[in-house]
């Protein structure tokens, strides 16, 4: 985990996003390591 931006998408978003029931909110940031 790379990092995490709380509240993303509520204020990058007009709209609530909802997956699964939950409101989505935190981006959160990966990162993969290569061999």
């Amino acid at each position: 985990m790379m990092s995490i931006e709380q509240d993303y998408f509520v204020e990058h978003y007009d709209e609530p996003i909802y997956e699964h029931g939950i409101q989505l909110k935190d981006l959160v940031r990966l990162s993969i390591s290569r061999l």
